[in-house]
């Protein structure tokens, strides 16, 4: 788990950090200026974020989603387009990428979508999967 001192909350700005536990498959985030338990509720699903200037850097082999924006994509070493950005499925997340023929969306978690620290890979692509990029 990375620690950091403060976080942004939707709504609500920029506040410290007092404690954090896990709750099940969550975590219990204690928020300096929240003292109150019904304050707190009013907080529950808001998107928490970071300074990406205060994250350390991702552990090898793996890359922070916030990163991948800006990203060129290529297919076996030739360009395809940029990621623009990611689309929640429900099921998975997609990466939305722009081609000099429109938009794709790539499947993040598919076994041949590669992500490293300075561009997305896709190798060995299912049959039709690019067909008109």
């Amino acid at each position: 788990m990375i620690e950091l001192a403060e976080v942004g909350v939707e709504g609500f700005g920029n506040v410290g950090i007092r404690m954090v536990r896990p709750q099940g498959h969550h975590l219990i985030v204690y928020l300096n200026r929240v003292a109150h338990p019904d304050r707190a509720r009013t907080l529950v699903d808001r998107e928490v974020f970071a300074d990406p200037a205060a994250l350390p850097p991702a552990p090898v082999g793996s890359v922070y989603v916030a990163s991948l924006p800006g990203l060129p994509v290529e297919v076996e070493g030739d360009p395809l387009g940029e990621v623009t950005g990611l689309v929640d499925a429900g099921g998975q997340s997609l990466l939305r990428v722009a081609t000099t023929r429109g938009e794709l969306l790539l499947p993040l978690a598919a076994p041949y979508v590669h992500l490293r620290a300075d561009r997305v890979e896709v190798a060995d692509p299912p049959t039709g999967l690019l067909d008109g990029r």
